[in-house]
């Protein structure tokens, strides 16, 4: 899971984003639900409640709520490296699957270089 924390004020402002079904299973986050907003730790109705605190705290303290760039790139290099875990895994949990029904080294072999081809983002690159 994601979780983004903004100061607004004095004001806590809280994001939690699933990475995956999975996740979103394992976080007890509602079904279809994949992103839950909070406001100084008590649960938003929605995103548009939270633009609204957002705004309306914006305009009675003059103080615009803007994520610095070294901490939005952190994020980001966290969520691709979550997303590279997951995609390994995913492979891996393919791997037992088909040794279990006797498939040949061939198809393994083909499947430990597809993993090798993965880069840091997660996306397969070519050589």
């Amino acid at each position: 899971m994601i979780t983004q924390t903004f100061k607004q004020g004095e004001h806590e402002i809280r994001i939690e984003s699933a990475e995956s079904l999975e996740d979103a299973k394992k976080n007890n986050f509602s079904d279809g639900v994949y992103t839950k907003f909070y406001v100084n730790g008590k649960l938003t109705d929605n995103y548009m409640a939270m633009i609204r605190f957002i705004i309306d705290e914006v305009k009675a303290n003059k103080n615009s709520l803007i994520p610095t760039g070294p901490d939005l790139m952190k994020q980001r290099e966290k969520m691709f490296e979550n997303q590279k875990k997951e995609v390994s895994n995913h492979l891996n949990k393919l791997k037992s699957q088909y040794g279990e029904m006797g498939f040949p080294d061939e198809v393994f072999e083909k499947v430990d270089d597809f993993m090798q081809k993965i880069d840091p983002i997660g996306v397969r690159i070519k050589e």
